[in-house]
């Protein structure tokens, strides 16, 4: 369908959903913006030219094209889908996520009878654009498309097997059964070891006795002889 005069509905305002709004108001598209965080659809809506919108007015509103641009319904991702099914009255509803390939939310759109288209185009057509611009040449568009489809395919098989038959708990054996084993009889009390003749030492020579030291006795003192005195005169 042509988007000139389309009225787009676009969910969330990350990079994907940017890349989403910028694309379908380059092609004249009238673009409204769907997030969980108001601010972050305000800001987008500003930069692009788009409007944002509330929950309870997407049925009210009635849109040409819806565009999931959230992670909602991705492999591995937990959360609930911003829209219920009564909320899906466009022709087409395009989800860009690709793993897997069939979403909850092509499922309910098929459902209803409207055109689904898998995340799996935008994920081919990025990668050729990639591939065109680094090489210069063209990309080989449908070899891209049956090696992702492929892949992918392989993966949800080897989930629905993993699923249907969960590896079984590994078995454990009980230990074999140990035999008692008896208890030893006391040990014998260990003989006293007979003690061995004493060596015989040799004799230790007692250290030589240190020498007195010769005390030199001081010398004498010489004696002082008296004086001797004049004898007295006998008497006449």
């Amino acid at each position: 369908m042509s988007l000139k005069g389309a009225k787009v509905l676009v969910l969330g305002a990350g990079g994907a959903a940017r890349a989403a709004v910028f694309g379908c108001r380059d092609k004249g598209a009238e673009v409204w913006i769907l997030n969980r965080t108001p601010e972050t659809a305000q800001k987008l809506a500003r930069q692009s030219g788009a409007k944002t919108i509330k929950r309870d007015a997407v049925a009210k509103t009635g849109f040409d094209v819806i565009i999931n641009a959230t992670p909602v319904g991705m492999a591995g991702q937990k959360g609930t889908p911003l829209l219920q099914p009564e909320d899906l009255t466009a022709r087409i509803v395009f989800d860009l996520v690709y793993n897997p390939i069939e979403t909850p939310l092509l499922k309910l759109a098929r459902q209803k009878g409207l055109t689904a288209i898998s995340g799996v185009e935008m994920f081919v057509q990025q990668g050729a654009r990639q591939f065109e611009i680094w090489t210069g040449k063209p990309a080989p568009e449908e070899e891209m498309l049956r090696v992702v489809l492929h892949s992918l395919r392989q993966s949800a098989e080897a989930a629905s097997d993993t699923a249907a038959h969960p590896a079984a708990p590994a078995k454990v054996e009980a230990p074999e059964p140990v035999a008692a084993v008896p208890a030893k009889p006391p040990a014998k009390p260990a003989e006293k070891p007979v003690p061995a003749k004493a060596a015989v030492k040799a004799p230790v020579k007692a250290p030589a006795k240190v020498a007195a030291k010769t005390v030199a006795k001081p010398a004498a003192k010489p004696a002082v002889k008296k004086p001797a005195t004049k004898a007295k005169p006998k008497g006449r």
